[in-house]
């Protein structure tokens, strides 16, 4: 059932990011979804951990806000190559955090990765090292406003 999952959201994932609706496209489309999926089956006979696509509406939520971090932090690393006088002030740094699950760290670490401007550099135990392109980018992730809006998952 949950490969069902899988195959249903990558589905969707892939009409709304291409918006092509061509004979072609949709076949080439639906073989790197089924591809995906007999990945997906190998991956969870091989190492015995099926995962579930979270697909909770606080995960929902959470994505959108993502998105729209996404979004603010592009239009902040394209202002900083366009306007010189805007001063870059790279910073790599350490954060701590409360996540237990690895789906958790994992989703957090992805987070901020995903984040222009921002790359998480290595993971170990609950520290995560982090190199931002400003003090300001850095200032923001340290409140920990990412971490909480990420919902709990469990391994």
């Amino acid at each position: 059932m949950h490969l069902a999952g899988w195959a249903l959201t990558l589905t969707i994932v892939w009409l709304l990011l291409s918006g092509f609706f061509e004979p072609l496209l949709l076949i080439l489309g639906s073989l790197s979804v089924l591809l995906v999926v007999l990945l997906v089956k190998k991956m969870d006979r091989i190492d015995g951990e099926v995962k579930s696509v979270p697909l909770s509406p606080k995960f929902l939520y959470f994505l959108l806000w993502l998105a729209g971090e996404v979004v603010k932090s592009s239009i902040d690393v394209a202002r900083l190559v366009w306007k010189p006088a805007l001063k870059l002030s790279p910073v790599v740094f350490r954060i701590q955090t409360n996540r237990q699950s690895k789906l958790g760290k994992v989703t957090y670490v992805n987070s901020i990765t995903l984040t222009p401007g921002t790359v998480a550099v290595d993971i170990e135990d609950q520290t995560i090292t982090v190199h931002a392109l400003r003090q300001q980018t850095a200032d923001d992730l340290q409140t920990g406003n990412m971490e909480k809006r990420i919902p709990e998952t469990g391994d």
